[in-house]
């Protein structure tokens, strides 16, 4: 490859307007995807041939205003025609249909990048391994940016995010990913396999479950939703230390050095300071946004189904009893009568059924359990 890579933005949605925008004002040739069944999405930005970043927004770029596209399609042959990264900009739960759409016209040596973990690179690693072209699959723990789409074809960027991790799968690959995402955003830093990401790293900052367990009452019951940052709680706080706890046992075991807990993240990430999370979140620039039930639903079943549950399956096969992680599932489950252990993935579905911790290690590294080197 020579020149910036070329980039397929999948999803047009906040995270994929705000990517292809600040993107395509760096030079980069973008071209938007979005699913045929979503075409009404799109449409604005096929119009106006081009995405409209808002004054007042915060881009990596340090340009706002209008960006044209590359193109801007539901046809995925032709979104994914030559590019170098194809991005997967969309919640967990939609991260199989956008690869399945664009998976037959992949060609070898294509690196799919999910901007959200949440397991997905082993999630899908069985449809990868069905594929004749040879591409390489990444992760990423959290989107580039908080943002909002504003109506049409325009996007605010409330702000970009400081750090985010990226890794490959295989591991082996991750230098070459990260070389290449590098050119795109600066914030990327390497860590060796994905699950540096996912357990080490929380996937997808992972703190909405155990900070809402405390007052799960009034988002769903009295108020029917709240402001997320001013009604933290020192209870939640410890809920979430429990649970950063059990990550790092994980990691440890699984010889990972990259563990983060979600306080650091968050400090790290967005500049904020405190003792705990409560704290943290009091002081924030959030502390007045107003989430409605439905919306902080939304984000407790996607950590908890497709972070926290695989997480303590992976924890279980290795011998190791994640016990808060379990019990913030257990309890969730019951108070929103949800079944998160049927909805999450089995060790089946991540290849992980029956593997031992050095199969566990080399299927990370290599895409292949029984690997001697």
């Amino acid at each position: 490859m020579t020149g910036l890579p070329k980039l397929a933005v999948c999803g047009s949605g906040n995270a994929g307007l705000s990517i292809a925008a600040d993107s395509a004002f760096k030079g980069f040739a973008v071209r938007l995807f979005e699913l045929d069944s979503l075409n009404g999405l799109i449409r604005p930005i096929q119009d106006a041939g081009g995405i409209e970043v808002t004054p007042t927004s915060e881009t990596t770029s340090g340009r706002t205003g209008f960006v044209a596209l590359e193109k801007a399609t539901t046809d995925p042959e032709e979104a994914v025609a030559g590019a170098d990264v194809i991005m997967i900009t969309v919640p967990a739960m939609y991260h199989a249909a956008f690869f399945d759409a664009v998976a037959p016209y992949l060609c070898d040596g294509q690196i799919v990048l999910f901007n959200t973990a949440y397991w997905a690179c082993l999630r899908l690693l069985p449809r990868m391994r069905s594929l004749p072209a040879k591409i390489i699959l990444a992760e990423s723990n959290i989107m580039p940016y908080a943002a909002q789409r504003d109506g049409g074809n325009r996007v605010h960027i409330t702000r970009y995010k400081r750090n985010f991790r990226v890794a490959a799968l295989p591991g082996r690959e991750s230098d070459h990913v990260f070389a290449i995402l590098r050119q795109v955003y600066s914030q990327f830093e390497k860590v060796e396999t994905v699950l540096d990401i996912d357990v080490a790293s929380g996937g997808n900052p992972a703190m909405t479950a155990p900070m809402t367990i405390p007052m799960a009452g009034l988002y769903f019951d009295r108020f029917r939703g709240g402001k997320l940052g001013a009604m933290a709680t020192s209870m939640g706080s410890r809920l979430l230390n429990a649970y950063d706890a059990d990550r790092e046992r994980l990691a440890r075991l699984l010889g990972s050095e990259r563990f983060e807990s979600q306080i650091s993240y968050y400090c790290g990430t967005y500049g904020y300071k405190g003792d705990d999370m409560a704290q943290i979140m009091r002081k924030s620039d959030t502390i007045d946004w107003y989430a409605t039930s439905d919306y902080v639903k939304q984000l407790i079943d996607e950590d908890l189904v497709y972070s926290y549950v695989p997480m303590v399956r992976m924890a279980d096969s290795l011998g190791i009893d994640l016990a808060a992680t379990r019990a913030i599932v257990e309890v969730l489950g019951i108070m929103l009568e949800t079944d998160y252990w049927g909805m999450g993935p089995t060790l089946e579905d991540l290849g992980l059924a029956g593997l031992n911790l050095t199969q566990v290690k080399n299927l990370l590294m290599t895409c292949d359990p029984n690997a001697t080197s």
